[in-house]
């Protein structure tokens, strides 16, 4: 189970890079990242990558923490990001 903690502190990440007018009102960890939640592009999920990583003190491997799955939710993003900080510690 993601730490509840993570995910917030995420949603707050989300909400910033994303910007008011693509924040849905039920931002929450079932939201997806792109096409029909936040809408990020790529452009976008880079910098939502670059910010986790800042305010996680964590480094993610890009070619084998990004597939599909990573990056289809907030919450399977915090789960990323929880594994990595569980590795970490």
């Amino acid at each position: 189970m993601t730490d509840p903690g993570v995910v917030d502190r995420l949603l707050k990440i989300v909400a910033e890079v994303a910007g008011p007018g693509r924040t849905p009102a039920d931002l929450g960890p079932h939201t997806p990242l792109r096409d029909g939640g936040v809408w990020l592009d790529s452009v976008g999920l880079l910098e939502l990558i670059v910010a986790s990583e800042a305010e996680f003190s964590v480094t993610f491997d890009p070619t084998s923490d990004f597939g599909d799955t990573a990056l289809a939710t907030v919450g399977s993003l915090g789960a990323l990001i929880d594994r990595r900080l569980r590795e970490q510690a």
